[in-house]
Parts: C-alpha cells; structure tokens; sequence
C-alpha cells in the first residue's frame, strides 16, 4: 500500500474541508453540495464540471445588511387646504429588517483556456432578499383620530415605503458593488482550490 500517497490526499482533503467551512461562515445561506466530495487528479476539468460546481451554488448571496430603524407616520383629512377637526393620527413606529444581495450564477459564461487558466462572466450582484420582520415591529405613541381611526393596514404602508426607502439608500451607497467584490473572492476561492491558478472574472 502507498502509505505516502494516502497521507497527501488526507492532506488535501483536510485542506479543502477548511475552505468549506470558510466559505460556509461567509455566505449566507449559501448550499455547497459537491465540494466535500471532490477528489483533485491529473486530468483536465472541463467547463461543465466547472459550471455543475457552480449551479450547485445556484444563487450566491454574499452580503446581508442587518438594520433596526425608526419611522414616523402622520395622517389628517383635508377640506380645501383646511385640516378637519378629529381627523389627525399618527404613531411612531420601531422596527427592524435586512437586506441580501448577491448574484444569480445560473447565467454564466465559462471558458477554460487550459487546466490552469479560466474566465468567468456572470450577471452583477442584485438584491435577493428584502426583509422586515412584521411581527416584531413595535408602535409607540399612538393617536388615533375619532373619525380617522389607526388600521392595521397604516402599520404595513409605513412598513412598505420604509422597505422600499432602505434599499434606494443601500444601493446608492454601493451596497451591490460590495456584493460584486465578495461574490469575485468567493469564486476565485472556490476555482482555485479546484486547481485553477489565474481566475479572471467580469461582470456584465
């Protein structure tokens, strides 16, 4: 028995189970199902196995934006310009929600140029998930008019627009450029412990 040869593929193996718990700590929801069972040899990959690892991968959420935030919600009926007596309400509302980008790597374009040498292009980063946890969200200073009462349906408005509002200011701020730049890494990560050494990505 090759007794060397089983040490370096215990080696290996034990260096690529490292990476995939990396990975796992960094991706959010992220589904890795065949890189625990991948064994590296001599031949070369092909585009399609490349391409399989990656489906597996299937929508690559990179980063999540945790927030907890406060709103204020005011309402009167009006009567040519003129506020109507017993109409006014409004509350102030606590709530708290998050926000996932990251970039759908079914639509990719894979080319190998030898067993060492791969480009990559995929679609940018998008927002995947857009989040507010109702439930726990919490109103204060309640005024309901007499003849324009509070509704459930006032709370899930001012929850909406704030939704809305929040990823307008993320993506303003170069919340999906972050997205592009973690999603590059991981990928690069993942083709080189596949043995690729020069990993060009391009977003499109």
């Amino acid at each position: 028995m090759d007794f060397k040869g089983v040490k370096k593929m215990k080696i290996i193996k034990s260096k690529r189970n490292i990476l995939i718990v990396i990975l796992m700590t960094l991706v959010v929801g992220l589904s890795i199902i065949a890189f625990g069972d991948m064994v590296k040899d001599e031949e070369t990959i092909g585009s399609d196995i490349v391409e399989k690892e990656i489906l597996n991968i299937s929508e690559l959420s990179t980063i999540k934006y945790n927030y907890k935030n406060v709103a204020k919600y005011e309402d009167v009926k009006k009567f040519k310009g003129i506020n109507i007596p017993f109409t006014s309400k409004s509350f102030l509302l606590v709530y708290s929600g998050y926000v996932k980008a990251g970039v759908d790597l079914e639509d990719i374009d894979i080319s190998i140029k030898d067993d060492k040498n791969i480009t990559i292009k995929m679609n940018e980063a998008k927002i995947l998930d857009n989040v507010i946890n109702e439930k726990e969200a919490e109103m204060y200073d309640e005024d309901s008019g007499l003849f324009n009462k509070l509704k459930y349906d006032d709370l899930l408005g001012v929850l909406s627009l704030e939704k809305e509002k929040i990823k307008d200011e993320l993506i303003e701020d170069g919340f999906l450029d972050e997205a592009n730049k973690h999603t590059e890494k991981l990928v690069k990560n993942m083709l080189g412990n596949m043995g690729f050494e020069k990993v060009d990505i391009y977003f499109r």
